[in-house]
Order: structure tokens, then sequence, then C-alpha cells
């Protein structure tokens, strides 16, 4: 069967895109990869289009869908870096005759929507999709298939979720469909060179309000064995001339046992890594692992350092906590960065200005701000009249596509845009910051490269 697996962009544009800087940040899409890859062993001719690596305005993508006669096109509006639901309803009601499936993951709020709204959408993925696509292109019944939302009798008929339990049962995903040097990273996400991409776990059990993460992957905590990371990298390594890796998994200390092993089987290899995870799935003991096998840089997703304001989100990690974590692995010598949500329920301006100075207090190496989106599927969005309202902003690209949430307490989004730019402003342009960066020639190259975001950030407009 041939099959095209087409993840959009997060915005979309009907001209071609203006050349310039381009300050997308971009994970390699490796569940969409990791499909492509099982479909390809299966026998089936498959083609990989990522609208968003690739910039493509809507005139490509329309393109690329007249391209081929394809059997089966699939579509993906989100995943670790993207939330493009728009752009997918735009691309389903303008080619309203032609057939689609949807990549709907663990949503399963979206799939019913887009179904509901859609009759041109035959059927969606619901959980893991590897297997279930195989199966659905080697023509199983759909009945048949744990994982599949289609129409039955006039009705939507929902099975699953597919919840793949043993990771060790996938295949590396193959980097053939796509180009890896398409995969940029922002600045202060970049090492030494563009990284290779590696999820070695899947599902998030943490009940934040605002995380998509559990939509895409589950709740279920799923691993990989220690050796089938260790086969994934050594045979990743030869693919390119880099020794520089990212997990992406979510939360990636959620066993710690697990990163141990992982960690004593790398260790030999001389390999740098980076991950992110929660500030209370760490310690100092688990830390020292992770450095002695390499691991490079560590990303925090703190969110806030207002216990009423974390309490409030469902993060429920103490702010003390915060900062010994943060200053034990400075200590280690890992870098450090840091990721703030601006405008989080029960947050106001003073709270967010309260919590840079104390960000910039721990003196981290770099620090993210992100504007809150209620996405939907989320208990932020299912009620978020309680905390505020919600508002369709165009963002740019660099931003994810959304509800924008405005909490009690602000005016409008353009507040909430305004404090983001001041607290990218206020972090990078301090004097310590500054000297920190002259004194490191090492760093200069990457901060050069963050001069031209910092500015776009600084000086954006919100188009409505």
């Amino acid at each position: 069967m041939k099959v095209l697996l087409l993840a959009v962009p997060n915005t979309l544009a009907d001209e071609k895109r203006r050349k310039g800087p381009d300050f997308g940040s971009r994970i390699v899409p490796l569940e969409l990869l990791s499909s492509a890859t099982v479909l390809k062993q299966g026998g089936h001719d498959v083609t990989v289009h990522d609208g968003l690596a690739l910039n493509s305005s809507f005139a490509e993508i329309a393109s690329v869908l007249k391209a081929d006669s394809y059997e089966r096109i699939v579509i993906s509006g989100f995943d670790r870096c993207r939330w493009a639901i728009e752009p997918v309803y735009e691309i389903l009601a303008r080619f309203s005759a032609m057939p689609f499936a949807l990549l709907g993951g663990y949503n399963r709020k979206l799939i019913e929507d887009v179904m509901d709204r859609f009759a041109n959408v035959g059927f969606s993925t619901f959980g893991d999709p590897e297997f279930v696509l195989r199966d659905i292109a080697d023509t199983v019944p759909f009945e048949r298939i744990t994982g599949v939302a289609y129409r039955k009798d006039g009705r939507l008929a929902m099975t699953g979720p597919a919840c793949i339990q043993d990771l060790d049962e996938l295949p590396v995903a193959s980097r053939e469909f796509v180009d890896a040097e398409s995969y940029a990273r922002f600045p202060h996400e970049d090492m030494v060179s563009n990284p290779i991409d590696v999820n070695a776990s899947r599902g998030c059990p943490f009940s934040c309000v605002f995380c998509v993460v559990p939509l895409l992957c589950g709740r279920t905590l799923r691993v990989m064995s220690p050796e089938r990371v260790k086969r994934e990298i050594d045979e990743l390594r030869g693919t390119r001339n880099t020794r520089f890796f990212h997990f992406q998994d979510p939360v990636f200390t959620q066993k710690k046992q697990w990163v141990a092993d992982v960690c004593r089987l790398i260790e030999p290899m001389n390999i740098r890594w980076s991950c992110q995870t929660r500030i209370d799935l760490t310690d100092r003991e688990i830390l020292e692992k992770m450095r002695n096998a390499g691991c490079y840089s560590i990303l925090y997703g703190i969110e806030s350092l207002d216990e009423g304001v974390l309490e409030g989100i469902k993060k429920n990690i103490a702010v003390k906590k915060i900062e010994e974590t943060v200053a034990y692995t400075r200590e280690l010598g890992i870098e450090t960065r840091l990721s703030y949500i601006v405008g989080l329920p029960g947050s106001t301006p003073e709270i967010i200005k309260a919590d840079l100075e104390k960000i910039t207090a721990m003196n981290p190496d770099f620090a993210q701000f992100h504007s809150i989106v209620a996405f939907p599927g989320t208990a932020l969005y299912a009620d978020f009249t309680k905390a505020g309202r919600c508002a369709m902003v165009s963002e740019s690209k660099y931003d994810v596509s959304g509800y924008q949430f405005i909490p009690h307490g602000f005016k409008d989004y353009h507040e909430i845009k305004s404090l983001t730019g001041y607290c990218y402003k206020r972090f990078y342009l301090r004097g310590g910051f500054v000297l920190r960066a002259i004194l490191n020639p090492a760093m200069w190259a990457r901060y050069a490269r963050g001069i031209p975001l910092l500015c776009h950030v600084l000086t954006e407009k919100i188009r409505k």
C-alpha cells in the first residue's frame, strides 16, 4: 500500500513563507518515523512529509497531496514540538473530497471532534500508532484492531487505546524518511552539534493541568530495556558524524534504577547527551551517574516558583526542592536549563516578576519562557472558566497554535506576551549573564545564534 504520513506546521500560510531568520525549534517526529519504519518493514511504500521541518506553505502541502496517488494519507497535527490542530482543520476542509486518516494519539476528545466535523476522515489511530497503521495497511478489519476510531452504522466506534507495553518490539526509527539537518534547535537547546534524537520511554502519569504529554503518549510509563537503548544509540551514531544525543523522553528519570542501568551501559560509549525531567525525580546520586555517562545538559520544567500556583496546576513540587536541585545540578557541572510558563492559573504580573527574580538568583545556564496555551483535552482547557478565559490568537511559527489562556488578573493576551518578552530581556540582558557569555569563548557561536532570536522575541507583535 502507498502511504503518505503528513505532519503539518504550527501555522499555515497561503504563500511560500518569507525568507529570513528561522526560529523554529524542531524535534525529529520519532513516532511518525517509527510508524513509517514499521510500515516499510511490512512491505508498504511510505513517504513522510514534515511540514514544520520543511517550513511548508499551504501551496507546498497541496502539491505534496496531489503529487502521487496515495492509498492512505495519514495527517498528524501534534507531537512533542507542535500543536497544529487549526492547520489540520484547514487542510481537511480545503481537501474535503480527499480521504484522510488522523494520527490521534491518546486524545479521545480530539479524535471525536475531528471525526464528527470532517466526513473525509475515515479513521483515526487511538494510542500508539505503529502497529495499528500496519494492520490497517494490511487490510485487517477495523473491528479486529485495538487502537482505532472509525464509523460503524453511522456512529463513531472506538477500540483501544493501543498501548505497546514492550517498547523493544519497535524497530529503531529510520531517519531515511527525513533530512536530519532540517531539525535545528533553539540555541539554548543546542550543544556543539545538532544532536540525534532518541526516545527510550513513553507515558507520563502526572496530572499537570496544562500539559499535553499524556495526550501524546498516554499515562502508563513504559521503557525500552537498557540493552535496547544502547543498541539504538550504537546504530544511530553510525549514521551521522556526531556523538551528541538528545533523549526526547518527557520525564527521563521516572525510574531511577532504569536510568542507572542505562548509564552503566552507555558510559563506555563516550557520548554526550541531554534530557529533560521533573525536579522531584532527581537526586545527587542519580545526577552523578548521568554526568559520568555523558549527560551534558538537563531541562527542568519548573513552570512557576509560587507555591500557590504550583499547587493549583497540580505540579506538586516545593520551591525549596527546585532551588536545591538547580544548585547541585550546577555544582555537578551539568548545564542547567529551566522552563517557565507565563500566565498560569492563579498567577499575576506581580507573581511572575517575583518568580523571575528567583530564577535570576538561581543563575541557571539558560531559561525559556512560554506563554500559556490551553490545549483541547487538558484539564486547563476543560475547565478554563474557573481561572480565566480563552481566546484564539495567531502565533508565530516558533510557538504552538492553540487556544491562548488568559487568567483572571490579566487584561488580555498582549499583556501575557509582553511579560514573556520582559522575562527574556531581564534574564538574558542582565550583567551576570552577559559577563558569563563573554568569559566563555567556547559558547560564543551558540550565544551569537541566540541574539537574533532574542531580538525577535522582544519585538514580536501578536497578529489577531
